[in-house]
């Protein structure tokens, strides 16, 4: 079975200028990626990733307390985590984050340091590194160390 990736992040990119260059890496990266997009200020957050959450095994967390991680260990990450599942999913939070007992259900917290990123941005920065992880995974020069 293929591996694939599943995103949940809040807002929408339709129309917004982040939407091309997400389109843009998401068409290259080497895992089929499915995004599931939550209003941003919806009334159940909770409900609402639960849903999006089923069916996946493994889930990591965009987290401002999460690990900061260069690019190789994100990628050995990824890479560790699809050798043995064959999805897995990242959460980017809406308006209000993501609700404590979700976090606690992650199994990993990562974080793209300590400024606050708005929701769009952090789904570029996402999209990006997930395209670089697969590049150092095949040896591609893309990553220059």
């Amino acid at each position: 079975m293929v591996a694939s990736i599943t995103l949940v992040v809040g807002g929408k990119i339709n129309g917004t200028p982040e939407e091309k260059i997400i389109n843009n890496y998401q068409k290259r990266i080497r895992w089929p990626i499915k995004t599931l997009e939550l209003k941003p200020s919806i009334t159940n957050p909770e409900s609402a990733f639960e849903k999006a959450m089923q069916g996946v095994p493994i889930w990591i967390a965009l987290d401002e307390n999460g690990d900061n991680l260069t690019s190789l260990k994100f990628s050995t990450l990824i890479s560790t985590c699809l050798e043995k599942h064959t999805n897995i999913g990242f959460l980017i939070g809406i308006d209000t984050g993501i609700p404590k007992n979700i976090l606690d259900k992650c199994h990993h917290k990562i974080s793209f340091g300590q400024m606050t990123w708005p929701h769009l941005l952090a789904r570029v920065l996402l999209i990006e590194q997930l395209y670089r992880a697969g590049q150092i995974i095949i040896g591609h020069p893309y990553h220059k160390i």
